[in-house]
């Protein structure tokens, strides 16, 4: 989690190195931040789906420690949707270029700092953490709180000494919120209208039937699992649980679901809604579902937050860090090197009985 590619590495530990001398004396000399003057935050998450929602709980907590504060969030044009509604955000701003996935354009960069500067933040809280994103808060806020595990840490006023290989991302994202003082119980929000409530209602309409969600798709090949293999799952839900199988996902996974449901015996049972929701459109569906299953993708975190039971299915991810694992949450990671070595992904250990064992376990 969090690793630095080598190439960065040989780059970034010298830079550290230096940094942390010469930057020494400007925070022992600078104004110490005090907590009662922040009038103005900037969250940086220009990340995805599962990363801004697993971020909303530090909303929430700096929304409890500073009720009057502006607080700002920095965020992709795809994501922005999921704090639309958010009450403990006032502001949301737009990364056009995120810069996590693509080479720097440098022109782009310095006209968003100019914009960014214009808004006077006091602090800047940098959750990723990106040596790339420390470097921006520093340039346009008046201090900057973080992790420093992956570089420019030095650039950091206030800085985590969080272990990112043994806490839950939630609480990482917390501890950057505790250095202000700020903290809340974790739990994940996304805010939505009757209106898309409506319209999850009528991409349900005429079904009786108990609801089980279904989310074959992911982000990265190494996260999908076997058509096959959740073929059988959805046919066992129709057999076993006299469940109706609606299947979510993006428009471009719209084929990825209409193999599964060509696989199935009881395809009849089944709807594919992927492509056809919004954001909040896909938490008010997924809201009325008795169970979501799911590969590591943002749709989990997004059931998480509506208060839906889920089962995810993790490969390389550890599930202890991304996952969840309670009386409404199951987490099913199989890591096996040797297989790994076989050309086989971790998610290919993962059998259907142990998907089905899960389900009965929720009930």
């Amino acid at each position: 989690m969090y690793m630095v590619n080598w190439k960065f590495k040989i780059l970034l530990y010298p830079i550290d190195f230096i940094g942390n001398i010469v930057f020494f004396p400007y925070h022992l000399l600078k104004k110490k931040m005090r907590e009662q003057e922040i009038k103005k935050i900037l969250v940086i998450r220009i990340d995805e789906i599962g990363d801004v929602l697993l971020t909303t709980p530090v909303f929430l907590a700096l929304r409890k420690r500073f009720p009057e504060a502006e607080i700002h969030a920095l965020v992709k044009e795809s994501t922005k949707i999921l704090l639309k509604n958010n009450p403990n955000v006032n502001k949301i701003l737009i990364c056009r270029k995120p810069w996590l996935k693509q080479r720097l354009d440098v022109s782009y960069y310095n006209g968003l700092i100019k914009e960014l500067k214009k808004e006077d933040y006091d602090v800047c809280l940098e959750l990723h953490p990106d040596a790339r994103n420390i470097f921006l808060g520093f340039k346009v806020a008046h201090y900057v709180a973080g992790h420093g595990f992956r570089g420019l840490g030095f650039l950091l006023d206030r800085r985590t000494q969080s272990n990112p290989k043994q806490e839950h991302i939630v609480q990482l994202n917390l501890d950057v919120a505790r250095l202000l003082g700020a903290d809340s119980p974790g739990k994940l929000e996304i805010f939505y209208s009757k209106k898309k409530e409506q319209k999850a209602a009528t991409l349900l309409k005429g079904i009786r039937e108990k609801i089980i969600c279904i989310n074959p798709g992911a982000g990265r090949a190494t996260k999908l699992w076997s058509n096959e293999r959740w073929a059988k799952v959805a046919d066992d839900l129709v057999e076993k649980y006299k469940a109706f199988v609606i299947f979510t996902g993006s428009r471009e996974e719209q084929g990825l679901i209409k193999n599964i449901q060509s696989a199935m015996k009881h395809a009849a049972k089944s709807r594919n809604l992927a492509g056809k929701t919004s954001l909040p459109e896909l938490a008010a569906l997924l809201r009325r579902c008795a169970i979501v299953l799911g590969t590591d993708s943002g749709t989990l975190h997004i059931a998480r937050a509506v208060g839906s039971r889920i089962i995810g299915l993790y490969g390389a991810v550890d599930p202890k860090l991304w996952g969840y694992h309670d009386k409404d949450a199951r987490s099913i990671s199989k890591v096996n090197r040797f297989a790994e070595e076989h050309g086989k992904t971790a998610m290919w250990l993962i059998t259907v009985e142990d998907v089905l064992k899960e389900v009965s376990l929720l009930g």
